[in-house]
């Protein structure tokens, strides 16, 4: 069984993941109810990206890009800097026990972890393109893995048996 330290320990964590949670559902929510008809996104509105330049020489409009901010910018729109490296103290031990839980699943197959964390830090660098989809990402993610240790599992099925 579990002593007392752990389980206030287990309960503080629990309590921590619910808050985080509720949060980011809260900024999902504000996301949605931010649109506006002028054609500025949410962020070009809120960090002040939304005034157009205009050359000096030529007089003509300067044309902007995508503006996609990082998990680190999406987080700290809470304007929170505890929040911030709480979600981000987080995210790092559940890549870093992702990562160690495929290297154990998949034999230590170092190509695949690589690719599949390389996935993941390519979605957490570029998360402000579309954040709603994560849920997306992480199915193919998973299912990705779960593909792959199905082939492990059971490649003496595929094998030509002679």
């Amino acid at each position: 069984m579990l002593g007392k330290k752990a389980k206030t320990r287990m309960i503080f964590l629990i309590l921590s993941l619910l808050l985080i949670s509720v949060i980011i559902v809260s900024i999902f929510r504000s996301l949605n109810e931010n649109k506006s008809i002028s054609g500025y996104t949410f962020y070009e509105k809120e960090f002040g990206l939304d005034s157009v330049k205009t050359n000096a020489d030529t007089g003509n409009t300067i044309m902007k890009g995508n503006t996609l901010p990082g998990i680190i910018s999406f987080l700290y729109y809470t304007g929170s800097l505890l929040f911030l490296l709480v979600s981000l103290t987080l995210i790092i031990f559940l890549c870093n026990f992702f990562e160690k839980f495929l290297k154990y699943i998949t034999n230590n197959n170092l190509i695949f972890i690589c690719f599949i964390s390389n996935m993941i830090a390519t979605r957490l660098v570029h998360f402000g393109y579309a954040p709603k989809d994560t849920y997306l990402f992480i199915t193919s993610v998973l299912l990705s893995v779960f593909f792959m240790v199905f082939l492990l599992r059971f490649k003496s099925l595929f094998l030509n048996k002679r």
